[in-house]
């Protein structure tokens, strides 16, 4: 999944040239998660929420502009913008810009073509959205939890067991992150399975796998199984 197919592209700006009046009004008037400031159509900075905040009253959950003094409404954005500014390519994956966002412990960032230029925002809401849109429909199949050894084959022992019993499959993650050493979790979703055979389904695959939990959002049923 890539970043251009998930970013916000209705992006507002602000010039090098403008004030921190300028600023504001435009987070009063557009509420965006960022603000790129820009000289000749290029990112040279970036203003949040949190950077106007700290003009008034910082622990404050709203820009209090009655906090701020009359000679900061009059300097240029240059005086509050960060000039560091972190952003991704479209072509960055959503993984990888979550990656970024968490190590860098912020919640968006903008997106710039090979020139420099803000063609996008990218929000930790936008990559949620990404990942829980493409894993899967909202509501429907069965979701499997599984422990399995980390060898050749192991992911492909599950699936065909679930073949068997007519599941379709609708997604598939591998993950080593919180498994044990040698091991790894697996998580499959399907579908169109004749629920009364979880439990002979259940007790086949626990020769290959180690099941973690069985969700399933259609019945609103759920087993949870200890490690």
């Amino acid at each position: 999944m890539l970043v251009k197919d998930w970013m916000s592209t209705e992006v507002v700006t602000v010039s090098i040239g403008d004030t921190v009046q300028d600023a504001v009004n435009v987070f009063m008037r557009h509420n965006p998660s960022l603000l790129p400031v820009v000289s000749n159509g290029k990112a040279v900075g970036l203003i949040t929420y949190r950077d106007l905040r700290r003009l008034g009253d910082a622990k404050a959950a709203w820009i209090d502009v009655r906090q701020i003094p009359m000679e900061v409404w009059r300097k240029g954005v240059e005086t509050i913008m960060s000039r560091s500014v972190i952003a991704v390519p479209p072509d960055y994956t959503v993984e990888e810009t979550s990656e970024l966002l968490l190590e860098r412990r912020i919640p968006g960032c903008p997106v710039l073509d090979h020139d420099g230029r803000v063609v996008g925002i990218i929000t930790k809401k936008d990559l949620l959205k990404a990942f829980t849109e493409s894993s899967t429909l909202p509501g429907l199949g069965i979701l499997f939890g599984f422990l399995v050894q980390d060898r050749e084959g192991c992911i492909t022992d599950v699936l065909r067991t679930l073949r068997r019993h007519d599941a379709r499959l609708l997604a598939i993650m591998s993950s080593y992150a919180n498994a044990p050493e040698g091991f790894r979790r697996v998580y499959i979703r399907c579908f169109q399975m004749d629920r009364r055979k979880i439990q002979e389904l259940r007790t086949e695959l626990g020769d290959i796998a180690k099941i973690l939990f069985i969700v399933d959002r259609k019945e609103g049923t759920r087993e949870i199984y200890a490690e």
